[in-house]
């Protein structure tokens, strides 16, 4: 749009160069290169200019780039302009513009001189708005920061699964600079300790478009075992399509600690180590039903410290503690890992063996030899066991059990103590 006569520009040639700047998406804007009281008047506007400053063309004849300056114009960013366009050079800044509405911008300036025979003749100014990118660039970066401020650890991966963010709460878990991370997948916290089908779940999830919840066990840089609670959500584009995926989690380690004590100490006797009355019935009766469903066979083995009271009453309840832990250590570290050992209650003990009656007299009689060869140097006779000995009948539950290889107990004592009575 020719605000005002151009004769320089009057040529085919430069006719065309105007028709392609109506045609460009920025502004551009050609002045005069007169300093006096209208100096500098516009000669060329197009119409990204109009659109960008909601100025026509009435409004700009006789006017001057100084229409588009307000409260936030840098008065030092003119002064270079102004010494730049003095020695003809050229001039690139960035400024805050003002539109008719009073609405500030901001664009990304760079002015030329156009120079004729020697002379400058105009100077042509091209404007860049910067202001939704700058916007955008300021929102990222407040994100960014409150990301980093965050007590949670953040951690931005792209589809393939490249790090391409981790906030400072992340670093200080996993032990890791940065540089370390970025770049890398997340796989390199993985501490071997979760299976395949969690992972598995986890992609499924995401790949349908949902956010995933779970808590992971993850390693440190320094080889510490860490859990984390952790949710992945995916962040998609303007298509629907997940371009990144952001996840928040929080170090629940102590928490998870202080939740494994509690479940130990409740299903644990505090004096031996050995599970509890409690636990131990709990995990005999989903052997019964395993064993009713597959038919794996469970013997109980039900044990009772030989004259028991007089040691308490003769030496006093601490070396009596001491021989019940002395028994106990011998149970727990003479059966395998599938297997179970509980104190049932003062000096009597239950197992629980995956295994017939045969096996299970023999292992019996086994503990009762080494439990009979320990020393104790406050005992002048050895410590010696009786044992009770069951195998599940299909029409029995625990109750029934347990009767019958006490009752195989009572008679190992009655027939003289320190030996193996099975049930029939």
């Amino acid at each position: 749009m020719l605000v005002k006569s151009i004769p320089f520009l009057a040529s085919d040639i430069a006719s065309s160069f105007l028709a392609a700047f109506e045609q460009l998406q920025f502004s551009v804007i050609i002045t005069d290169p007169n300093n006096g009281p209208n100096g500098h008047e516009f000669l060329y506007v197009n119409e990204s200019f109009k659109r960008q400053t909601g100025y026509n063309e009435a409004e700009l004849k006789g006017q001057t780039p100084r229409i588009l300056q307000g409260k936030g114009t840098d008065v030092k960013t003119l002064n270079t302009l102004k010494a730049k366009l003095e020695r003809e050079e050229v001039f690139i800044g960035q400024a805050e513009n003002y539109r008719k509405d009073g609405s500030a911008y901001i664009v990304r300036w760079s002015i030329l001189p156009l120079i004729h025979n020697g002379e400058t003749v105009a100077y042509l100014s091209v404007q860049q708005e910067l202001t939704d990118y700058l916007k955008v660039q300021e929102r990222e970066y407040f994100l960014s920061q409150a990301l980093n401020q965050s007590a949670q650890a953040a951690m931005i991966t792209d589809p393939s699964g490249q790090i391409v963010y981790v906030n400072r709460a992340l670093c200080a878990i996993t032990g890791y600079e940065p540089a370390e991370i970025l770049g890398n997948k997340p796989s390199m916290f993985k501490s071997g300790q979760m299976d395949a089908d969690f992972y598995e779940k986890l992609w499924a999830t995401l790949a349908s478009g949902q956010s995933f919840e779970g808590v992971f066990i993850n390693r440190s840089k320094e080889g510490m075992v860490y859990h984390e609670h952790k949710v992945i959500s995916p962040i998609f584009n303007e298509k629907g399509e997940p371009e990144f995926y952001l996840s928040l989690s929080s170090d629940i380690s102590e928490r998870v600690r202080e939740t494994l004590w509690l479940s130990y100490k409740a299903n644990h006797d505090a004096l031996t180590g050995l599970m509890n009355r409690n636990a131990l019935q709990e995990k005999a009766v989903r052997a019964i039903q395993e064993f009713k469903q597959k038919g794996s066979t469970v013997s109980l083995v039900v044990a009772d410290i030989d004259d028991f009271k007089p040691i308490n009453d003769t030496h006093g309840h601490d070396k009596g503690d001491t021989v019940l832990k002395r028994v106990a250590e011998v149970m727990k570290t003479s059966i395998r890992d599938t297997d179970a050992v509980g104190r049932w209650g003062g000096e009597e003990f239950c197992l629980l063996l995956h295994t017939d009656k045969a096996q299970a007299v023999r292992i019996a009689d086994m503990l009762r030899e080494k439990i009979a060869s320990l020393e104790f140097t406050i005992l002048k006779t050895p410590i010696t066991v009786s044992f009770g000995v069951a195998e599940i009948k299909v029409e029995e539950d625990f109750d029934s059990l347990f009767k019958r290889a006490d009752n195989a107990l009572y008679e190992a004592k009655e027939s003289g103590k320190n030996k193996v009575v099975s049930a029939p």
